[in-house]
Formats: C-alpha cells, structure tokens, sequence
C-alpha cells in the first residue's frame, strides 16, 4: 500500500460525490463534520494476466508401405508415439515456434526411411493437422536391393566355373 495525497480540488468532489448518493436528512443527522480525506491509503492491484493461448498439432505419418506405427514424434522435448494408423497428437501446445523431429522405430521403417525435422510455427489458437510423408532412405534401399542381384549373380557364376 501506498499514501496519496489528495488535493483539495478532488476532496472536494469527492464530497459531493458522497453527499449526491444520500437524502439530505440523513446526512444532516450523521455527518457533524466533514470527512478528512487527504490522506487515503491505495492499494494498486495489478490486472490479471490474459488467459494462456493454446493450440493443439495433430498429424499423421505415413511413408513407403502406408501408415508408420511407433514413430516417435518430438515438439520441442515433448515426446510421443503414431499409433496404429500413424497418428499423433499434441494438446496444449503454446503459442510459439517450435522443432517438430519424427523417428522412425522399427527396423524396417529405419531401412526404409530417414528421420526428419522441420520448424513449426504456431501463431493462432486452433488444431493444426499435419499429413507428413518420412523421406524414402535410397542409400540403405540401394544397399539391399544389390545384395540379392550379387548374391545370385556369384552363385550363377560358381556354377558355370565349377566352384
């Protein structure tokens, strides 16, 4: 709390302001003298703060073979898993910009596909829906599409030279 001090000019409405609200008889039989003012303790309360803003990101993973189930999906250090059909969501997300990552788990969907991370900016309070599709991993799909074709091609020729 802090002192005020009013000045004589405001005391001054605020006399008349107390009196205007009172049927004079009243004020003649109660008030004897006038009331000092000048010296009112305040109390400056601060206004609340606004409500928080929220968004909810909700998307689904899909890649080569269709929906990526067990992904794991990354806003900003909150983590969690696509379901069956590749699903995820994230409720209560502030107003912010973020770093989305998705992982793929299982072995087959890390053979067949990179890990990605992208910028997310989330400016309005609403559902944002994401359709992402991970990368296709041609280096590792290269890798194995060789191996059966030089696996045969060895066997082909051991046959033709006798080994």
């Amino acid at each position: 709390m802090s002192d005020v001090t009013i000045s004589s000019e405001w005391k001054r409405l605020l006399d008349i302001a107390f009196y205007a609200y009172k049927p004079y008889s009243i004020i003649e039989k109660q008030v004897k003298r006038p009331i000092d003012i000048t010296n009112i303790q305040i109390e400056v309360v601060p206004p609340p703060p606004p409500p928080e803003e929220y968004a909810i990101v909700t998307g689904r993973v899909s890649g080569l073979l269709g929906p990526i189930r067990g992904a794991e999906v990354t806003l900003n250090g909150r983590t969690t898993r696509t379901d069956p059909t590749g699903s995820f969501t994230f409720s209560k997300v502030k107003l912010d910009t973020y770093t989305l990552s998705i992982v793929p788990t299982s072995i087959l969907d890390k053979i067949l596909h990179s890990s990605i991370s992208q910028t997310l900016a989330i400016y309005e309070t609403k559902t944002y829906t994401l359709d992402i599709r991970l990368p296709i991993n041609w280096l590792y799909i290269g890798a194995l599409s060789t191996i059966p074709v030089g696996v045969v091609t060895l066997f082909a020729l051991s046959r033709q030279e006798g080994w």
